[in-house]
C-alpha cells in the first residue's frame, strides 16, 4: 500500500493477551494499535495517525493515552452489553462504583461506545456489499474520513494488497449500489476505481442501523 507508511498486519493475539478476535497492526515508527472486533470496540492508539474506521462504533485515543488493566477487564465484561455494573464489579473484584465512574470516563473522552449492532440478513430489504477503492491521493486516512461520512457506509479500512481502502456498506430497497456510486462515491475527489463484492453470506458479521 502507497502512503501513510505501509500498515500490514503481523500476527493474531488471543484471548490472555487482550481480547478475543484482536488484531495487532504494526505501523511507521514502530507505533503499535490494537482493534477489538466485539459489541465494544476500541482502537487503542498512541498517535493520532489512524488507519481503520468503523463508523458509530470504533472511537480513538487521544495522543499518549492508553486504556489500563483494569479499563480493559471492564471492556471485557461489557461484551454483553445488557450486564449490570454490579455483576462486573463483583465478577472483577470492584467497587460498583468503579466500575460507573470507569465507564461514564471512557464513554466521556470518547474511548469506549456501547452500541446495539445487527445481523444484517435479519434486515428485511437490506443487502452488504464490500467495496474495494483506489484513491490518487496518498494522503489514505484522509480519504478513509471522507468515505466513512458517506450514507451506507458502516466502516472503512485503509489496507495493503490491490486496494488502498475496503469499506462496507449496508444498502436498502431505495438505496442500491448505482444510487451509493451516484450519489455519494461522486462526492469523492481523486478516485481512480473501484470494485464491488456482493455479501451473499455472512458469518458473524454485525452492523449497526442504517440511519
Amino acid at each position: 500500500m502507497s502512503g501513510n507508511g505501509g500498515v500490514r498486519v503481523v500476527r493474531h493475539i488471543n484471548r490472555s493477551h487482550l481480547l478475543q478476535h484482536c488484531t495487532y497492526c504494526r505501523l511507521h515508527k514502530n507505533q503499535h494499535r490494537y482493534l477489538t472486533y466485539l459489541s465494544i470496540k476500541v482502537l487503542d492508539v498512541d498517535s493520532f495517525v489512524v488507519p481503520f474506521y468503523n463508523i458509530g462504533i470504533v472511537n480513538y485515543l487521544p495522543r499518549g493515552e492508553t486504556l489500563d488493566a483494569t479499563d480493559f477487564a471492564i471492556i471485557n465484561e461489557l461484551e454483553d452489553g445488557r450486564i449490570s455494573f454490579k455483576v462486573i464489579a463483583d465478577r472483577l473484584g470492584l467497587a460498583e462504583g468503579t466500575v460507573r465512574s470507569r465507564v461514564r470516563k471512557l464513554r466521556n473522552e470518547g474511548k469506549l461506545q456501547i452500541t446495539g449492532l445487527v445481523d444484517p440478513e435479519a434486515l428485511d430489504e437490506h443487502s452488504v456489499v464490500m467495496v474495494g477503492i483506489n484513491v490518487k491521493d496518498m494522503d489514505l486516512v484522509k480519504k478513509g474520513e471522507e468515505f466513512s461520512k458517506l450514507r451506507g457506509v458502516m466502516s472503512v479500512c485503509v489496507v495493503t494488497g490491490r486496494f488502498d481502502l475496503i469499506i462496507t456498506v449496508v444498502l436498502e430497497k431505495d438505496y442500491g449500489i448505482l444510487e451509493f456510486y451516484t450519489d455519494e462515491v461522486s462526492k469523492i475527489e481523486n478516485v481512480q476505481s473501484v470494485e464491488t463484492f456482493v455479501v451473499y453470506k455472512s458469518f458473524d458479521l454485525r452492523v449497526s442501523l442504517p440511519d
